[in-house]
């Protein structure tokens, strides 16, 4: 932990030595060094969506859940082809007991699935 820290005190603007060192704390339960490590990484580099992950992450597990949410958002709009990005954007939503809503979005979403796989088996007989 130590070298990481040494690490952005020597180089400052390298995004990933901060990500580097939240991901640390994260580890270690100190969620709020955390989140103040994931918010430097994303000042420096604020078009990589992990970085917008780890931090909803750490601010999910201190409760933070409208500012976990919006960043799993950002994530989503910097990269929608990462799955993890909308489960744990479903997670915050429940979290909130936006359970309603998160079922309503997974059966549209499930009927729309459902579709194409008769579509598919419709083709494929």
């Amino acid at each position: 932990m130590a070298d990481l820290q040494q690490a952005c005190d020597i180089e400052e603007g390298n995004a990933s030595a901060h990500n580097n060192l939240g991901l640390s704390n994260f580890e270690a339960n100190r969620y709020m060094n955390a989140v103040d490590n994931f918010t430097r990484a994303i000042e420096l580099d604020p078009y990589c969506a992990a970085f917008y992950n780890n931090r909803g992450l750490a601010q999910y597990h201190l409760n933070l859940f409208d500012d976990c949410l919006s960043d799993f958002e950002d994530a989503i709009k910097l990269n929608d082809h990462d799955p993890n990005y909308f489960f744990n954007r479903g997670n915050a939503m429940l979290a909130q007991g936006r359970c309603v809503l998160l079922n309503i979005y997974f059966w549209l979403h499930f009927d729309i699935l459902f579709m194409m796989m008769l579509n598919i088996f419709y083709y494929i007989i």
